[in-house]
C-alpha cells in the first residue's frame, strides 16, 4: 500500500467520524460560561444606562474653534486610561441625522415645489443644503492657498538679507521673520479648518441622503 492509499484511508476514516458526529448532533463541547447566548442588546449585558452626553464642538469658543482645544478633555481621559463609548462626547446637536434629514426633506420639496419634479431635483436640493458650508470651506481653501505663497514670494528678500544687504538694518529682518511666521500660521490654521470642515460636510450630506433613501425604501416597499 502506497503513500496515496494511506492518506486516502485516514481521510475516510476522518470523513467517517466527522458523519458519525453529524448524525448524533452533538460534538460533546460544553460551555461553561453562558453570557455569550445573552443578546447584545439586553440591559444585562454591559450593565450600563446610558447617560446623555454633552457635545464639546457645540459649547466650544471661537478660539477653541481655531485651534482644536476643543478636544482636550477627551485626549486628557485617553491618556489616562482607555476610551469606552461613555467617555466619548455626543456630537452637536445640529448635526443630528433627523434635524439634517427634515432640513433636507424641507429644502427638496420647496425645490420640486418651484421647478417642478425632475432628475435635477436632487442635485439642486444638495446644493442649496450644502452652500453655505461649502462657501465656507472655499474660503479656508483660498486664504490656505494665499498663505502658502507667502514664502516662496519673500524667499529672495530673505537671501538678499542674509547674503548682507541690509539697507533698512536689522528691521527688514525682523519684518520678514514676522511675515514667514504669520503666514505659516495663517496657512495652518485656515488648512485644518478647510479639512475639518469639508469631513463636517461630507459627514452632513451623508447622514440626509442615507435617512431620505431609507425613507423612500420604506415607502416603495409599503406601497
Amino acid at each position: 500500500m502506497g503513500f496515496a492509499e494511506l492518506m486516502d484511508l485516514f481521510t475516510l476514516v476522518i470523513c467517517t467520524y466527522l458523519f458519525a458526529i453529524s448524525v448524533r448532533g452533538k460534538t460533546g463541547i460544553t460551555l461553561i460560561n453562558s453570557s455569550i447566548t445573552e443578546p447584545l442588546l439586553s440591559p444585562s449585558a454591559g450593565q450600563q444606562t446610558e447617560t446623555k452626553r454633552t457635545s464639546l464642538y457645540g459649547k466650544a469658543s471661537v478660539l477653541d474653534l481655531v485651534t482644536f482645544s476643543w478636544m482636550t478633555p477627551l485626549f486628557v481621559i485617553g491618556y489616562k486610561k482607555p476610551l469606552d463609548k461613555n467617555d466619548v462626547p455626543d456630537i452637536d446637536e445640529r448635526d443630528y441625522a433627523d434635524l439634517l434629514s427634515d432640513s433636507f426633506k424641507r429644502i427638496l420639496a420647496d425645490v420640486e415645489h418651484r421647478h417642478g419634479l425632475s432628475t435635477l431635483s436632487i442635485y439642486r436640493a444638495m446644493f442649496l443644503f450644502i452652500r453655505r458650508k461649502a462657501i465656507l470651506n472655499a474660503v479656508f481653501a483660498i486664504l490656505c492657498a494665499c498663505a502658502s505663497y507667502v514664502g516662496p514670494s519673500l524667499i529672495n528678500d530673505l537671501v538678499k538679507f542674509l547674503g548682507g544687504e541690509r539697507k533698512n538694518g536689522l528691521q527688514k529682518g525682523y519684518l520678514l521673520a514676522v511675515a514667514f511666521l504669520s503666514a505659516k500660521v495663517v496657512e495652518t490654521i485656515a488648512e485644518r479648518q478647510w479639512i475639518f470642515g469639508a469631513q463636517r460636510l461630507g459627514m452632513r450630506l451623508r447622514a440626509a441622503l442615507i435617512s431620505h433613501i431609507y425613507q423612500k425604501g420604506l415607502r416603495l416597499s409599503c406601497g
